[in-house]
């Protein structure tokens, strides 16, 4: 386990028994006091999936929870925090048992959110109640059905490249504006003995991401209205799936990631770049709290910058295109212990001055609110980056393909991008994938 890994999970461990202490601690007090109001105590469960208490969205949740515990001293909130894949697998889990947490996380995506809809384990939110919130347009609609809300978005997540612009001056390296010089600019990096990309593969989801804004980039037209379009008539024959395809060989043909990048991790792909090993690390703007992590090195921390997919030579006629989706989000579950405080709760998380400053102040994420300017607002230069292309971009791709249809499209989506990428199946193949997964 690496060193920053260590201190992440020391960190939850210390956020348990802090949350654990507190407790204790009012509840002898009262008892001091001759107070009898234990038994009006009420414990929240939260379950999360942000399981690193210590910087970026993990460090705003808590912070907002803490705040919470402060103005509500009868409630205690207890957090469950795993990864993502393990806390949809548990999640799981707790469908098929009897009791839920009282707040979950979700995800705006037809693949996620239908599942929860079909068990029918969320509660019904009351759009009025969060009026004035400042939810972005369309921000709602991945987390609504029938024309009811079920949960409420934290982020607007855009695909990206992190680089070290360090590296790029030390070797006079520029950043790409179109895709001929992304795959050029990968070859002068393998002749420095370093990785162009870092790539998580073996996730898989990365990938599709990379795949979704490859297609994004150099779609003639309005590429959400493609993939809707795909799926609804599970027919991928298009030509910007063709092309897509193509991009994405050439990819790993040029050597874009680095060797055996099936094998790594969504952690083993971020540490090859911040060891300084790859120039670049594709990702999403969830990690641009990495420019005030406190357990990477500062001379590293100033380093990182960030550009997004170039398009083709041809295709880059100064249109500003963003690989763009509203992530994840909260929900209430209908059979947890705290209906009423879990809304609460939800409602304080959510308000302007909540979950909008704490990510700004942290540096954590591009909130799914609008609020004031940034400069009103001291940020980090990646936030600033962010919110520059966000101003400036004049389309969005909405979800990644992935995750558009059910779960079994979404594991043949994921694994077909992975054979297509790896040289494993043909484009032909991939297609017929595709069209038959559901």
């Amino acid at each position: 386990m690496t060193k920053r890994w260590t201190l992440v999970c020391l960190a939850i461990a210390l956020t348990g028994m802090v949350t654990g202490c507190g407790a204790l601690q009012r509840q002898t007090e009262r008892e001091r006091g001759g107070q009898a109001e234990t038994q009006n105590e009420v414990t929240l469960q939260v379950f999360t999936n942000l399981p690193d208490r210590c910087s970026g969205q993990g460090l705003a949740e808590q912070m907002l929870f803490d705040a919470y515990m402060e103005e509500n001293p009868q409630v205690e909130i207890a957090v469950e925090a795993l990864e993502d894949e393990a806390y949809k697998a548990k999640l799981r889990a707790y469908i098929s048992g009897s009791q839920m947490p009282d707040l979950i996380t979700v995800w705006g995506e037809p693949e996620f959110m239908d599942q929860l809809m079909e068990a029918g384990v969320l509660v019904e939110l009351n759009p009025a109640d969060y009026e004035g919130y400042g939810f972005t347009e369309h921000s709602l609609d991945g987390f609504s059905q029938g024309g009811r809300l079920y949960g409420l978005p934290r982020n607007r997540d855009i695909a990206c490249f992190y680089y070290n612009a360090g590296m790029f001056e030390e070797y006079g390296w520029q950043v790409p504006e179109t895709f001929e010089e992304l795959l050029a600019l990968a070859g002068r990096i393998r002749e420095r003995g370093l990785i162009p990309v870092a790539m998580d593969g073996l996730d898989q989801w990365p990938l599709n991401i990379f795949f979704t804004d490859l297609m994004q980039q150099n779609c003639q037209g309005d590429l959400n209205a493609v993939l809707t379009e795909a799926l609804a008539k599970k027919n991928f024959s298009d030509d910007i799936f063709s092309l897509g395809m193509d991009l994405l060989g050439q990819c790993t043909a040029a050597g874009l990631f680095q060797d055996k990048f099936e094998t790594s991790d969504y952690s083993t792909a971020q540490h090859l770049f911040l060891d300084g090993k790859a120039a670049m690390f594709y990702m999403g703007s969830w990690d641009m709290d990495m420019a005030r992590d406190p357990r990477i090195d500062a001379g590293m921390r100033e380093e990182i910058r960030v550009f997004f997919m170039p398009p083709l030579k041809e295709q880059a006629d100064g249109s500003r295109k963003l690989t763009m989706w509203h992530g994840g989000g909260y929900a209430v579950t209908r059979n947890g212990a705290n209906r009423e405080e879990a809304l609460k709760l939800l409602s304080y998380m959510m308000r302007p001055e909540g979950w909008p400053w704490a990510v700004l102040e942290n540096g954590a994420c591009i909130s799914a609110q609008e609020g004031e300017e940034p400069e009103q607002r001291e940020g980090t230069s990646l936030q600033s980056d962010f919110l520059e292309a966000l101003s400036l971009a004049e389309s969005f791709s909405g979800v990644p393909l992935a995750d558009r249809g059910d779960t079994s499209f979404r594991q043949a989506c994921l694994a077909s991008i992975l054979e297509l990428a790896l040289g494993h199946i043909t484009p032909e193949e991939c297609r017929r994938a595709l069209s038959f997964s559901y």
